[in-house]
């Protein structure tokens, strides 16, 4: 908040905050530091809960909003990941020409979380002692690179309810989105 009540008071600049999502929506404005206390409210309920992400889009539109009048700067806290319209370098050449500098403070990951997620596993309810039994299930593999191998192992539950590895085991390496494994 220090940095806000600094544009506001040192650099007498007034500040608009915008929430961005597929759109860029006003969220609050200061011109003065009394009127600081809203914009801080405002900024930490921003959550990054939008259906998308369109930075560029949104970049330009405040531009828009402001066009006729005069802006110092625009200030985005982002993951940077674009993931509709407008990219950034295209409005950034935009925002060059109308004399805007555009300042990024980056925050979040920009990658994809990282989750295995075993499912769909098919194996007989009831076999007979000394039986093999087969368990078929698929792995679904999010954020790791193709290519990557991963070990899937076999787990007995005991009755005290402790966990005792088997000898079953298999090494998959990942693909998009859906490996197929078996274990007898």
């Amino acid at each position: 908040m220090e940095w806000l009540e600094n544009l506001l008071s040192r650099r007498r600049v007034k500040i608009h905050l915008y929430h961005c999502s597929s759109m860029a929506a006003r969220v609050a404005d200061a011109s003065d530091v009394q009127q600081l206390q809203a914009v801080g409210t405002a900024l930490q309920a921003l959550r990054a809960d939008g259906p998308s992400s369109g930075l560029g889009t949104a970049v330009r539109q405040v531009l828009n909003d402001f066009r006729g009048s005069s802006l110092s700067s625009v200030i985005m806290v982002t993951d940077g990941v674009t993931t509709e319209g407008e990219d950034l370098v295209r409005v950034s050449r935009y925002a060059a020409q109308m004399g805007v500098p555009l300042f990024f403070i980056g925050m979040g990951d920009a990658h994809d979380v990282r989750d295995l997620k075993l499912h769909d596993l098919q194996v007989e309810d009831a076999i007979y002692v000394d039986d093999y039994l087969i368990f078929e299930a698929r792995l679904t593999a999010q954020g790791y690179p193709d290519g990557r191998t991963v070990t899937v192992r076999l787990w007995e539950k005991n009755r005290d309810g402790t966990l005792r590895r088997l000898d079953a085991e298999e090494r998959i390496t990942t693909i998009p989105k859906v490996s197929r494994s078996s274990f007898v």
